[in-house]
């Protein structure tokens, strides 16, 4: 345990060994925490906090999730045939779209679970399974080429 004095000015000299062990330069940001008898400094954050949701399309993400192309085929992508259900075909996005992961569950109004990231225009996907609701609105499951 080392000591230090508080300066007429209210700073404090954090000592050397403990400066490098915590690898705290010269200007090195910290967050004062009032632990009742003392105060506990730490590191501020570098980056501000988030939330998975936040930065999850930053991810890489390979494979299979779900789009919703709206009521009947809204255009997502570009020439669709007549039979959308053909697997073999590859398709490019007319626009960007959410891709999203779990089947869509018809007793929730055919919501979708969880975010995966956005598909930008241009992205190739095949289509894996094909379902659409009682109201016409097209939900498929594609793989991302």
């Amino acid at each position: 345990m080392e000591t230090t004095k508080l300066s007429s000015k209210g700073q404090v000299v954090i000592p050397g060994s403990l400066r490098k062990s915590h690898h705290w330069e010269s200007g090195q940001e910290l967050v004062v925490i009032d632990v009742g008898d003392g105060i506990l400094l730490k590191s501020a954050a570098v980056f501000e906090e988030t939330q998975i949701n936040d930065v999850a399309s930053c991810l890489k993400y390979t494979g299979d999730g779900w789009i919703y192309l709206g009521n009947k085929n809204t255009g997502l992508i570009v020439n669709t045939p007549a039979n959308i259900s053909i697997k073999t075909v590859i398709y490019k996005l007319k626009k960007a779209t959410n891709l999203r992961t779990g089947k869509p569950e018809k007793s929730n109004g055919y919501k979708l679970q969880s975010f995966v990231r956005t598909l930008k225009e241009g992205s190739e996907v095949k289509i894996l399974e094909l379902d659409i609701d009682k109201n016409g609105h097209f939900w498929v499951q594609v793989d991302e080429l």
